[in-house]
């Protein structure tokens, strides 16, 4: 979602995923997602996801191909 409010298209060529403590049925969970690198043809987005106590659940990173613009008809506001 990071690449696609940036007005790209994209592919993933890389991601890892850490999972830092198990999540509860019943929690609330946030995402944040950060782009950390925008160049010509790669993204590279840092994701964070924590519980309702502000504890990290999930960490990860994903390297982004960027495969063009996003069309007009297709933009999606986040």
């Amino acid at each position: 979602m990071v690449v696609i409010s940036l007005g790209l298209d994209g592919v993933t060529l890389q991601s890892s995923i850490n999972y830092l403590k198990a999540g509860k049925l019943d929690d609330v969970l946030t995402i944040k997602g950060e782009c950390v690198h925008q160049g010509r043809t790669t993204c590279v987005v840092d994701v964070d996801i924590t519980n309702q106590e502000g504890k990290n659940v999930c960490k990860a990173t994903f390297t982004m191909f960027v495969t063009g613009q996003r069309s007009d008809e297709r933009q999606v506001r986040i």
